[in-house]
């Protein structure tokens, strides 16, 4: 079995893969918005750029209480970002994203 580092990531299972996929579409939605790595960051008040990698490579998370930080720097509705990319969010649904503010 071949394990050089040159070769891209094999998901390992279904979820591993849905979030590389929504890493891709965070990434296109940057791209589409004009947006380098570092622009996305600073527009959700990240200090680190290298989160937005993460991200994309289908790691880490976006924290609920950021979900309409988020989508407006991506020019998307809430809820458009958490159909786009639910694999990448943390899972608890801010009330604020939920019609009338319930759950």
């Amino acid at each position: 079995m071949d394990s050089s580092p040159s070769r891209a990531r094999r998901p390992s299972s279904q979820a591993d893969e849905e979030r590389i996929t929504a890493g891709r579409r965070l990434r296109e939605l940057r791209l589409k918005r004009g947006l380098s790595q570092l622009g996305l960051a600073r527009n959700v008040g990240l200090d680190v750029y290298t989160i937005i990698s993460q991200l994309e490579n289908g790691r880490g998370s976006i924290p609920s209480r950021q979900y309409r930080i988020w989508a407006d720097a991506l020019g998307i509705e809430p809820r458009e970002l958490m159909q786009l990319l639910a694999p990448l969010l943390d899972g608890a649904i801010p009330p604020a994203a939920t019609p009338c503010g319930s759950l």
